[in-house]
This record gives C-alpha cells, sequence and structure tokens, in this order.
C-alpha cells in the first residue's frame, strides 16, 4: 500500500514539473504549451510551430499526460502517458519543416517553401475556432459555435488509425 502511494505522489510530481517545463517554454518560444486539467484549448490562429514545438495535456486525477509533438523528422504524433504513439500525421521523412495553424481554422503542414504537404482538417474548416488537446489523447478541431468539426479519432490507449492527410 505504502508503495502504491508513493508511486502515485511520484506520478504527480513529475507531471507537475512536466506542466511546470513546458510552461517555461512558453514562455520563451509561444509555441510550446501545458495545461493540468483535462484539456489544453488553443486558437487554430497561433504562431507556427517548429521541429521540437509541442504541447501537454495532464489528466487531473492521475497526473498522466498526453503530448502533441512536431518531431524532427516532420510527423506530428499524439504520444500517451506510456510514450506509445496515439495518432501520427504520417509525414515523417516528407520534408515539413513547420506547422502553420490557418487562421482558417485547420492546420497544414508545410515544406520549406510553404507547400503543402498535408492539410489537417480542411475538409471541415472551422474559422474563427479553436482546437482542444484532451487528455484521453484526441486533437479535436470546433468552429466558432464549438460544433466538433474534425478529430484525430483516437480516445484513452486505443490509438486511430494513422495518416489524417489531405493533400
Amino acid at each position: 500500500m505504502h508503495r502504491a502511494r508513493l508511486r502515485k505522489a511520484l506520478t504527480h510530481t513529475a507531471a507537475v514539473l512536466t506542466a511546470a517545463t513546458a510552461l517555461v517554454v512558453l514562455t520563451g518560444s509561444g509555441a510550446s504549451a501545458a495545461d493540468y486539467g483535462n484539456q489544453v484549448r488553443f486558437t487554430l490562429a497561433q504562431a507556427d510551430w517548429y521541429p521540437g514545438d509541442y504541447m501537454v495535456s495532464i489528466t487531473e486525477e492521475s497526473g498522466e499526460n498526453v503530448e502533441l509533438l512536431l518531431q524532427t523528422d516532420g510527423n506530428l504524433v499524439i504520444y500517451n502517458y506510456y510514450g506509445t504513439p496515439m495518432w501520427a500525421s504520417g509525414t515523417n521523412g516528407k520534408g515539413v519543416t513547420h506547422l502553420d495553424w490557418s487562421q482558417s481554422g485547420y492546420a497544414k503542414l508545410l515544406n520549406s517553401g510553404n507547400g503543402v504537404v498535408c492539410t489537417l482538417g480542411a475538409l471541415k474548416p472551422s474559422p474563427g475556432g479553436f482546437a482542444d488537446l484532451d487528455a484521453t489523447g484526441s486533437l479535436d478541431f470546433y468552429d466558432i459555435n464549438s460544433n466538433l468539426r474534425w478529430s484525430s479519432g483516437n480516445t484513452d490507449i486505443t490509438p486511430s488509425t494513422l495518416d489524417y492527410c489531405y493533400t
């Protein structure tokens, strides 16, 4: 019983430190974020992301986190608490250099010439909307009226089908 409480306390401490570290990064680049709650909500008109930029959603109850990361290989990936990929854009090795969170309500993975490699949510754009990275590991785009327009489709520990790109 003592070990279980100690493990929970250490897990909670690690989650808080992860969130604090991410918030420090946020003040430096404006592209990384963390939230200690059930979701991270952000505008779809935020600053571009570059490899290494990320956001973390930390579940209040368990302290477990979910991370959305633009990797150096150009793949946009959602990882669960165990480091298992839950969803990916499938753009690794395709020349992606940055991610544009479009004011039109979708996200574009672009190459060095600003050419579109992949578009997320373009079939149902959400102008003026926002996105959530929730504690279950789902990335969801909403329109200005809070209607769901696009989702990565994964929940809890169940990965979704990978490669959601539209070009």
